[in-house]
């Protein structure tokens, strides 16, 4: 099967081009979602129909301190094959975009900061890199559109992280959340309730 191919020139304009795409994620119907640090998420068909997802059509918002962009950071797909959206630097940080295209956006800034990169979904729940320090876990709860009951914790060097400066995490068979950080690795098993006060993370030793 051919992929369809983004080009420069099949995209709309968006003032200053898509720029740096830093994540993707293939849906199960293999529609592709590319997000950019620079203006938005394009959706690529496999009709080749190429758009732009952006303030102006989804939850998705533009930076805090810089309005013109709309940064992604990360992307995933949990098992409702629903894509979750890293919007960094944006007043409600995380997105989602049901199946039938329907947007949420989520404010955490209670739990964790607004600059978050690489995002990976484990039994409904999502964990974040939070760029300015630590993982931030984050439960919708049962209905998107009802935020009582999100749930969000901030994990740092208290919940037993070598360091804050998270650079890579990852989902692996079991379940057990892996956090790479600039003093070391760390593995959260607790995922399945990251929000219990006893989930804390554990660092692998050598025999």
């Amino acid at each position: 099967r051919n992929s369809p191919e983004l080009k420069q020139e099949d995209t709309p304009d968006t003032g200053d081009g898509l720029l740096d795409f830093i994540a993707v994620a293939i849906g199960p119907d293999t529609t592709v979602y590319a997000g950019a640090y620079y203006e938005g998420l394009v959706e690529l068909l496999t009709t080749g129909q190429v758009s732009v997802i952006d303030e102006r059509n989804s939850s998705l918002r533009t930076h805090l301190s810089d309005p013109s962009r709309v940064r992604i950071g990360g992307l995933a797909y949990d098992e409702d094959d629903n894509l979750w959206v890293a919007n960094n630097g944006a007043d409600e940080a995380l997105s989602v975009r049901e199946p039938d295209g329907t947007w949420h956006s989520f404010d955490v800034s209670r739990c964790g900061r607004d600059a978050f990169f690489e995002l990976v979904v484990h039994n409904g729940n999502v964990f974040v890199i939070d760029n300015l320090g630590g993982v931030l876990a984050f439960n919708p709860g049962e209905d998107f559109a009802d935020t009582s009951d999100d749930q969000c914790r901030r994990f740092e060097s208290s919940d037993n992280l070598p360091a804050v400066d998270v650079r890579s995490i990852m989902i692996d068979r079991d379940g057990v959340l892996w956090i790479g950080t600039t003093n070391g690795i760390a593995r959260l098993p607790c995922t399945a309730d990251p929000f219990d006060e006893f989930c804390v993370a554990n660092r692998p030793t050598s025999e």
